[in-house]
């Protein structure tokens, strides 16, 4: 049987992944970022529920000179939280010798990402969330993506299992938040249409999607060398260049943007650097491609 860690937020979702992979977490991981109003009383619940059930629970309390060293470089709260959140995982991941974080994302989720992608004009072959992906070495596992959230809610509900609610999720600040209320307003058939219409552009796609993602790993190991970019099918490209945003997580891509890299990779000027944004510069150096914070 695979062990896993695990990383638990206190919400609906990742409670029910906790109970349902109790038997199989060797180690829980939650991130409190002392940014909610709730954030003390959703970590207690998620440390109750461990000791409960005898599994260790590594904690990360987020400090400000943390969130000072990550903003030098990220700037975006949500680009911040991400990454100090993998970080974590990949820390415990080598504490406790497993490869693989299981991750509480569900259909709603996807459907979210997706409709985001769409909205965004995204160059994606792929939309919504893959089931399994990786962060550098560790890997990343999402089983509870064929379940709707409202599915996972009656499922704590019945086993009595405890969860708190971000009430951020509200907020408008957010896109996401603004797709995830409208979202919320749909019937459930109304829902299911959509997630058809995602899967069928998926399953279209999959061919294509498989052989950039295929090319984008071997330009990652030529260290992104222009050169080889050149080489590939003109139609592939944008592909890459969304690839290459989306892995660096860069904000806010959009058609006018991976057309200027585009155009930025494949001119003979001088030109040697592009700025992408107030925290993002791309270099051409010695024909390689680098993004500098």
């Amino acid at each position: 049987m695979p062990k896993y860690i695990a990383a638990v937020s206190g919400g609906p979702d990742s409670m029910a992944l906790l109970h349902m992979y109790r038997k199989q977490i060797i180690a829980v991981c939650h991130v409190n970022y002392q940014k909610r109003e709730n954030a003390n009383r959703d970590m207690l619940i998620v440390e109750q529920f461990c000791q409960q059930e005898n599994i260790p629970i590594e904690k990360l309390i987020v400090t400000t000179e943390k969130y000072t060293y990550y903003y030098q470089k990220y700037k975006n709260f949500q680009n911040i939280a991400r990454k100090i959140r993998y970080d974590f995982f990949i820390e415990n991941a080598t504490k406790y010798q497993v490869n693989t974080v299981l991750m509480g994302h569900n259909k709603d989720d996807c459907l979210e990402t997706a409709i985001f992608q769409i909205k965004r004009k995204s160059k994606s072959l792929y939309l919504g969330i893959e089931s399994k992906g990786k962060y550098q070495n560790l890997n990343i596992y999402r089983p509870l993506l064929n379940k709707w959230k409202n599915e996972l809610l009656v499922y704590c509900e019945m086993n009595h299992i405890p969860y708190g609610i971000d009430e951020t999720n509200t907020s408008d600040i957010y896109e996401r938040n603004r797709i995830r209320k409208a979202l919320a307003r749909l019937s459930l058939s109304e829902k299911e249409n959509e997630w058809k219409r995602i899967q069928k552009f998926n399953k279209e796609h999959k061919t294509a999607f498989l052989e950039v993602r295929k090319k984008y790993t071997i330009w990652e190991l030529h260290s992104f060398n222009i050169d080889f970019y050149h080489s590939l099918p003109n139609w592939m490209h944008e592909q890459i260049i969304y690839l290459f945003l989306t892995k660096n997580n860069i904000n806010k891509i959009s058609s006018n943007k991976i057309k200027l890299i585009d155009q930025f990779l494949s001119s003979n000027k001088s030109k040697t650097e592009l700025r992408l944004g107030h925290n993002n510069l791309l270099l051409k150096i010695d024909k390689i491609l680098i993004l500098k914070r």
